[in-house]
């Protein structure tokens, strides 16, 4: 068992506190190979970049991906200084519906009903995600079905496999899933994120040549996240006498996919640029400038809001560092799903239009260009704000439904 499998949500605060002091001792007793490790990552990478002509690594790596540096500092810096408020705002409702006198970093994903918990069969999930991607056209129903029901799912938990969950495909064939189904509404969350890139997938590889179909990072995630608003917004209109569940499912959209892509991995972004920027002044580091780099960015987002003791030590738990520039494109992905999902909402036959377009685009556009194609405009911080907004509204409606649920 490990802290971010079984005890990051763990309903009791003694127990999960705990946890995570014991996880960051362990983190600790291995920083300087993490760093060492680390510092020789970024040199590589530097050295590659001043080989190659350029200043700064960042830009180099982000050349490869056909991405304008501006792009990437402003989803870091929008995000940064907009949304941190709304976050804040939310993990202290949390805690106040839970009862905690204060916030420490491993309260920031816990349930805000921990109680609640319903179950879903996947007999249950076939029905749900064939309904709540309805809107996507009856062939992308079809296909859902199919990878359900013909088993591109392996679902059944095994000795050694994998807690994450994963989706590949070899071309010209189908794509696989794999991942581990527990009845409850994280595993059909995780099912239907999947599900998006299978869709994603299916629609560029019957579109592409083998050598360009596969979707560039920048944006590959945004399939996967847009049917997860689907699902929220599915299970929302289901659920209009019942505020209980309403809560829940806007409470996941906030304290998992949310968080996950526009807090978590924004933070790594926001790490990795101090990281690089530090590489290309001729400087080094050590374990201990990491913790600092990295509290400095936690308190820039967190603000007094959240005791951070500890949290110094989680850039230790991410690979993502030895990929480049890959933390900062889940936001990026999100930010694109989130509009296309409030396009849908005023505009759906366009909408789905142009959305089914931009599944099929593999990697023959560049990012700016594909993101122009389901009709977002990624040179711009509205896309940005008009996903802060969307997230502000929702923390809104939370707080409202924890008013009327106290009254019942």
């Amino acid at each position: 068992m490990s802290y971010e499998e079984t005890y990051q949500k763990h309903p009791d605060p003694a127990v999960r506190r705990a946890a995570f002091r014991q996880f960051s001792a362990t983190l600790a007793r291995y920083q300087h190979t993490f760093a060492t490790a680390y510092l020789g990552q970024v040199t590589r990478e530097k050295a590659a970049a001043t080989l190659r002509g350029y200043d700064s690594v960042i830009d180099f790596l982000l050349a490869d991906q056909e991405v304008p540096r501006p792009l990437f500092d402003r989803q870091i810096d929008v995000l940064m200084n907009r949304l941190a408020p709304v976050m804040r705002r939310y993990v202290r409702h949390v805690a106040q519906v839970r009862g905690l006198d204060h916030l420490e970093y491993t309260d920031l994903q816990i349930d805000i009903d921990p109680d609640f918990a319903p179950q879903y069969t996947r007999a249950d999930a076939t029905t749900i995600v064939e309904q709540a991607t309805a809107v996507l056209g009856p062939d992308y129903q079809q296909l859902m079905h199919q990878a359900l029901t013909q088993r591109w799912v392996d679902c059944a938990p095994n000795v050694g496999k994998d807690s994450g969950a994963y989706t590949e495909m070899p071309y010209g064939v189908h794509p696989y899933i794999m991942m581990t189904w527990t009845d409850t509404l994280p595993a059909l969350d995780t099912l239907i994120h999947e599900l998006g890139h299978v869709g994603q997938m299916h629609y560029s590889a019957d579109a592409n040549p083998a050598l360009t179909w596969v979707m560039p990072i920048y944006h590959c995630e945004a399939p996967s996240t847009f049917n997860e608003l689907l699902l929220t917004r599915y299970l929302t209109q289901q659920a209009t006498d019942n505020p209980r569940l309403q809560r829940f499912a806007l409470s996941r959209l906030l304290s998992d996919t949310y968080f996950h892509n526009c807090v978590t991995h924004l933070l790594e972004a926001a790490f990795q640029r101090e990281v690089y920027t530090l590489i290309d002044r001729g400087e080094s580091f050590d374990a201990a400038r990491l913790d600092k780099l990295k509290l400095q960015v936690l308190r820039q987002f967190w603000g007094d809001t959240v005791d951070l003791t500890g949290a110094e030590t989680t850039w230790m738990r991410q690979d993502h560092y030895y990929l480049g520039l890959y933390s900062y494109s889940y936001s990026a992905s999100l930010t694109i799903a989130t509009q296309v999902w409030q396009d849908l909402e005023h505009d759906q036959s366009s909408t789905v239009q142009r959305w089914r377009k931009f599944l099929a685009l593999g990697d023959s556009a560049d990012p700016v260009a594909a993101a122009a194609v389901a009709g977002v405009d990624v040179t711009t911080d509205a896309p940005l704000q008009h996903m802060v907004d969307f997230l502000d509204g929702t923390e809104r409606r939370i707080e409202q439904l924890s008013t009327t649920i106290a009254q019942q």
